[in-house]
């Protein structure tokens, strides 16, 4: 009997472990903390089976230190654990399944305890905050206390990617992308950005005709617009042209989901590969310019105005190589929850459609604009990470050295004291240019936000103005959200039916 109880607690002590490989999307966020952590499970079954069929006696001091660990497991859980040292009120459970199963639980949280929080980010202290506005005057006070995680392939950049490089080049990268990201391609290439659109709906709404009870699934065509208008945006080349089914191949196995360190992985491969062919298509576009010609209008040449010296800067080519297939990710989400919110709301569908097809096209844009304001606003914001460098204190709390601070961004993009309504997806609270949005910071914080402001508007804008000029589009089926890469995203599930409009 004595045995099996003392099975029992070793078992027992597993669960937290067991807790996170119980939630799929876990498994896929943190594919290498998941393998290990069901390696050293699998190990210490085994162990125990053993020394419970030959060994019994080894199992009291196992048993012992199995039930210790549980009883301080369970210790640091309690929301008061750690209130003597000033820390944050909440729960330090590890590796917690709320953020995984439920879109609401920080905002819960923060209702539960407060603004500033304690939680577990899978085993590793964290302190949540509330809101963008309260996050800046976190950043802003410890500027030089905090530093970003590094995110998996920053060993490829030498000085880093742009939003986590801390080194004193900074400045001058920010200046010179922040530069870049400004120039109107989106405009200089509409004709061509406006092909490649309408080339690329009508093909989903091909694919939609084929099933019109079932309808189509309209991430992967959407991503391969994105990617499209993107590589169009960024070095001039088109869909038909001879590189480009190459360069999406190589663009690829540049997965930020499965990125490697070794040194001769495939990712490192296209990655130095693509930086190649940049190179040698910056330096045709320099050539045409020394013969009097005109470079076209894309990013890679305003990049080169701006950092003359780019082609033969590693850091500054990696940066616009993984800002490309960032953007095709983030953006593929974003025009995904784009399509659902508007599935649920036909009102500002019809909208759309009236002012896209009857409108100068200059008030299409202003519309689209508001509706992807407000996906941003509801669904599709950043979430700020830090880690603490040194100990901080802030608002009479204490963050310890090495604890990750996540500003919370979307969840006060719901707070109903800036927000009227916020869980009503509104579009028209951004009509008004007058109205204040001092709490909306969708794109990030300081001066490691996103910079791509200009992207996101240029490609958004011009997929959901063909969207609503040519197309009519209802959702057929839905599922619960799910969580993703690095957002929550639509249900996998959801189907539409795309009709392209006569006339």
């Amino acid at each position: 009997m004595v045995v099996w109880i003392e099975v029992a607690i070793l078992a027992l002590a597993t669960w937290p472990a067991l807790r996170m490989l119980s939630v799929p999307r876990t498994l896929f966020a943190y594919t290498g903390l998941a393998s290990i952590v069901g390696a050293i499970l699998l190990a210490y079954a085994s162990v125990v089976a053993e020394l419970a069929i030959f060994a019994p006696a080894l199992l009291h001091p196992l048993a012992g230190l199995a039930a210790g660990a549980l009883i301080v497991e369970r210790w640091r859980a309690r929301p008061a654990y750690g209130a003597a040292r000033g820390l944050p009120p909440g729960s330090l459970t590890v590796f917690p399944r709320g953020p995984w199963v439920n879109d609401r639980f920080f905002l819960e949280q923060a209702a539960r305890y407060g603004p500033l929080f304690k939680f577990s980010l899978q085993y590793r202290p964290c302190l949540g905050v509330l809101g963008g506005r309260l996050g800046s005057e976190l950043l802003r006070a410890n500027a030089h206390d905090l530093e970003a995680p590094l995110v998996r392939f920053a060993r490829f950049i030498p000085k880093g990617p742009l939003r986590y490089m801390h080194s004193e080049e900074h400045p001058f990268y920010h200046r010179s992308f922040l530069a870049t990201f400004a120039r109107p391609v989106g405009r200089q290439n509409h004709a061509m950005l406006s092909e490649i659109a309408r080339t690329g709906l009508a093909n989903l709404a091909r694919e939609s005709a084929q099933s019109p009870a079932v309808g189509v699934a309209p991430q992967p065509a959407l991503r391969e617009i994105i990617f499209e208008l993107l590589v169009a945006s960024f070095f001039a080349l088109r869909p038909d042209d001879s590189d480009f089914a190459w360069l999406r191949a190589r663009y690829q196995d540049l997965d930020l989901h499965t990125v490697s360190l070794v040194p001769e992985s495939r990712d490192r491969r296209a990655l130095a590969e693509i930086e190649a062919w940049v190179r040698a298509r910056g330096l045709m576009f320099q050539e045409a310019v020394a013969r009097g010609d005109e470079a076209p209008p894309c990013f890679l040449t305003a990049l080169l105005e701006a950092h003359p010296g780019a082609l033969d800067d590693e850091t500054a080519l990696g940066n616009l190589v993984y800002a490309l297939t960032i953007a095709t990710v983030d953006l593929t989400g974003l025009m995904m929850w784009t399509l659902k919110l508007l599935g649920d709301s036909p009102e500002w569908v019809l909208r759309l459609r009236e002012t896209a097809r009857a409108e100068p096209a200059g008030r299409a844009h202003v519309l689209a604009w508001c509706i992807v304001r407000e996906t941003l606003r509801l669904e599709q914001s950043e979430h700020v990470y830090r880690i603490a460098k040194r100990e901080i204190q802030f608002h009479g709390f204490t963050i310890p050295k090495n604890w990750r601070i996540r500003v919370l961004i979307r969840e006060g993009h719901q707070d109903p004291a800036h927000f009227q309504n916020p869980d009503c997806f509104d579009p028209g609270r951004w009509l008004d240019p007058e109205k204040p949005s001092a709490h909306y910071m969708p794109f990030g914080l300081d001066s490691h936000a996103c910079i791509g402001v200009p992207v996101t508007e240029s490609v958004s804008c011009l997929l959901l103005t063909e969207l609503g000029r040519a197309y009519d589009w209802r959702l057929l089926s839905d599922g619960p959200r799910q969580f993703g890469w690095a957002h929550w995203e639509p249900s996998s599930k959801l189907r539409i039916a795309l009709v392209a409009r006569n006339g």
